[in-house]
């Protein structure tokens, strides 16, 4: 088989310039003067999110969960759910972080997402992908704020999407957790201003 290779003249390129978008917060939370359209979905116990007004980070109100009530740990799944994010697949670099704080003795809390949860339901009757390993988490020490990271979900994207923080106790054990300053970040489009044929 013979393959004639161009070899009288520049071969053909391609050059792409790229320019660094700025990155554009698509929600940051603080829970400092309301749910700020957060929902709390009690699926099991009697025991519900709810805002502590002085245990957030530098003593600012935090989203706050515990299954411990009339000197009892009790059974509880509760979901603190953000409001519905829309066209983040319009996106890259997306990144989800947040600031927890644990004490006593209890289940871990879980990070989901969801791409099909219909904002009113059941969060169990949808389908939601566990990221909880993606985020670093407080080791222990009592109640003190720690980074969750910059978790990349640009893999996830699409149209709408929710995620979500699920508390989960029994009649042994029932740790309180607190979770603030929760932050999408993403920039526009592409990130490809330009691309040039030779």
């Amino acid at each position: 088989v013979f393959i004639d290779y161009k070899t009288d003249d520049t071969a053909p390129s391609a050059t792409a310039t790229t320019e660094e978008s700025p990155v554009e917060t698509i929600l940051f939370t603080t829970f400092n003067d309301s749910w700020e359209d957060w929902a709390q979905n009690s699926v099991v116990g009697d025991q519900v999110w709810e805002r502590d007004l002085i245990h957030g980070i530098e003593g600012t109100p935090c989203a706050k969960m515990s299954g411990y009530a009339n000197d009892v740990a009790n059974d509880n799944e509760d979901w603190l759910i953000t409001p519905k994010l829309e066209n983040l697949n319009n996106y890259h670099n997306v990144k989800f972080s947040f600031h927890t704080a644990v004490g006593y003795i209890g289940q871990a809390l879980q990070l989901r997402m969801s791409q099909d949860y219909d904002g009113t339901g059941n969060p169990n009757d949808f389908t939601w992908l566990d990221l909880s390993g993606d985020a670093t988490w407080p080791t222990g020490d009592y109640f003190e704020w720690t980074f969750s990271g910059e978790i990349d979900v640009d893999e996830y994207l699409t149209e709408s999407m929710y995620f979500a923080f699920v508390y989960f106790s029994n009649a042994t054990d029932a740790a309180t957790w607190e979770v603030d300053n929760i932050k999408v970040t993403g920039e526009e489009g592409s990130g490809i201003e330009d691309i040039e044929q030779h």
